[in-house]
């Protein structure tokens, strides 16, 4: 009972023990804010990279590309494991904007729809259709139309708030001078871009609608004569080996569809894309967090793509191809957002010469199968993390080898299969590093509170060397004297421990308005919603990691009073009752 008497005694009446205190809580604090943002930063990029993909990727570098993979994810999907496999391409090219002289390079992705929300979670980034079940590139026009109109009452709103806000800046501005005008100045500037994007955003947004409402006179027709191609040359076949009459009523069939098209403003399914949330000049992120479409459903674009399909020449001329922008995604992993262009799977394999070659007598006589770049494969759940997925990948991969000995030609020895993680391994690594590394600075500097408490602790053992000596004489045993700094340490530790949970839990959950407050009041930003394709900085706290930090708190003042406590027990009565 006198050790915790004297341990509450020397909390209340020695004001060095305080400072102890606030260094164990800053510690802990700045150990939960780092490890915190670092960890939800971390998992929103995993989710993001495992739901691009799927679970497994089986890869086939180069140009080979895999062959009868719509009869190899029939097999695959009977494992017990897998539930649900889709195709996928990518290749690259030019995206130009209709009526401008404007030019990007792109990768571009063909991808199956509805089939690929199955297999990924690609839907839930979706603009207009986010969260269907089956998304398409031919949903609805009203629905399109309807989700325009929300999107310009929301920027007429943005518009009114930052126009107010420019004002404000101007005022101060009037009264600045310095670097303080300066500063205000490229606000001020920089606001002013903002609204002038917003206008541009609003008139090409009203362009889109009316673009739109026209077309849906037009649907009937377009899909009638979509139909009478799709006779002519099924859907991601190779045309190169169609007979010249075939080949000239394809020709005339597709010709009048694009007029058609042209007259109605709208491109038919087959030639609608889905662009990626974040291709520079096309979208923009402000530092609110809000996303202006330049460019967005309804706008006509043209890709130039490559046929890099066949076999790559120095005189390889681009197929141009027009496109209607139908939607708009947003996946989380940035490296993706900023530069893809979704497109229908069997059209970006007919531009880019990967789809099934016919015979020139004989069009539904498939001479040369149709080829994709990978299969994103699906798992069940309880298959989908650790060991599981590591044995399931196996599976698939023995899958995928015993597949090709029934169909030599499916693909070459070079084809991968790797786990979501191992795909996306040089996206997900920095980010680890990157955590691991502000762990260990953050823990150095940890080092300071047991420092400050060995100090305090072991000026305290001097100052009470004669109380030391007194509890001794009434039969004190060493242990016991050395249980009152051990105890006198814990509790420091465990209140410094619980400020600091309480500080740095206030501080993540309150971060993003933490750091709006502060780019607002002093023009200076951390973290860049333009950069970052995530809605707002993680502000969720693990139990685990809490914990952990706290205990590692505890212990921490258990290290830095153990000294002193040992000195203070190994003191002989006599020699510490005459200490002066």
């Amino acid at each position: 009972m006198y050790k915790l008497f004297l341990c509450l005694t020397y909390l209340r009446r020695r004001v060095m023990a305080y400072f102890a205190m606030l260094a164990v809580a800053l510690c802990v604090m700045m150990l939960l804010i780092a490890t915190s943002v670092f960890d939800g930063f971390l998992r929103q990029i995993e989710v993001a990279a495992k739901g691009l993909f799927g679970d497994i990727v089986i890869d086939a570098p180069g140009q080979s590309g895999l062959k009868y993979y719509d009869a190899f994810i029939a097999e695959v999907t009977k494992l017990e494991e897998v539930e649900a496999a889709t195709p996928f391409i990518t290749t690259y090219g030019i995206l130009s904007i209709r009526g401008t002289a404007h030019s990007q390079a792109v990768q571009i992705a063909g991808v199956r729809l509805p089939e690929r929300a199955a297999a990924t979670s690609f839907e839930e980034g979706l603009f207009v259709q986010g969260g269907s079940a089956a998304p398409t590139f031919d949903p609805p026009v009203a629905e399109v139309i309807a989700r325009l109109i929300s999107e310009s009452e929301a920027d007429a709103k943005m518009f009114v708030r930052e126009e107010k806000r420019m004002r404000e800046l101007g005022e101060e501005l009037a009264e600045a001078s310095g670097r303080a005008q300066r500063v205000l100045a490229a606000r001020v500037e920089a606001k002013r871009a903002l609204l002038r994007q917003l206008n541009h955003a609003a008139s090409r947004r009203e362009d889109a609608v009316a673009r739109l409402r026209r077309a849906q006179a037009y649907q009937g027709p377009l899909a009638k004569l979509q139909r009478q191609i799709d006779e002519i040359v099924p859907p991601g076949a190779d045309e190169q080996s169609l007979s010249p009459a075939l080949s000239d009523k394809l020709n005339d069939l597709r010709e009048r569809l694009h007029g058609l098209e042209d007259e109605s403003g709208l491109r038919g399914p087959r030639n609608r894309v889905i662009l990626g949330l974040g291709l520079p000049s096309l979208h923009r992120r402000t530092e609110s967090r809000e996303t202006i479409r330049v460019v967005g459903p309804g706008d006509r674009i043209v890709l130039s793509i490559f046929p890099v399909g066949r076999r790559v020449t120095t005189d390889m001329v681009p197929t141009d191809a027009a496109f209607t922008v139908i939607d708009d995604s947003k996946s989380g992993v940035l490296l993706f957002d900023s530069n893809t262009v979704y497109v229908p799977f069997e059209e970006l394999q007919r531009l880019s010469a990967m789809g099934a070659e016919v015979s020139a007598d004989n069009p539904s006589e498939v001479v040369n199968p149709a080829r994709c770049g990978q299969i994103h494969i699906k798992l069940v759940e309880k298959y989908s993390e650790g060991q599981a997925l590591a044995v399931t990948r196996d599976r698939v991969d023995k899958a995928w080898r015993d597949f090709c000995k029934t169909h030599p030609r499916a693909g070459g020895q070079d084809v991968t299969v790797h786990t979501w993680r191992e795909q996306q391994a040089q996206i997900i690594g920095p980010v680890e590093s990157q955590r691991t590394l502000v762990v260990i600075m953050f823990s150095l500097m940890s080092l300071v509170s047991v420092v400050l408490i060995f100090v305090i602790f072991y000026t305290i053992v001097v100052q009470h060397t004669r109380d030391i000596g007194v509890i001794k004489s009434l039969g004190g045993s060493g242990i016991g004297v050395a249980g009152i700094f051990l105890g006198y340490g814990s509790i420091l530790g465990a209140i410094g421990a619980v400020l600091g949970v309480v500080g740095g839990t206030y501080f993540v959950h309150y971060v993003n308005e933490i750091h709006d407050w502060v780019g607002e009041t002093f023009g200076f930003r951390v973290w860049s919603a333009e950069a970052f394709m995530f809605d707002s900085i993680p502000n969720t706290i693990e139990t685990s990691t809490m914990v952990i930090i706290a205990l590692w708190a505890v212990v921490g003042g258990l290290i830095g009073a153990l000294v002193p406590a040992i000195r203070a027990a190994r003191m002989q009565p006599v020699e510490a009752l005459r200490y002066e």
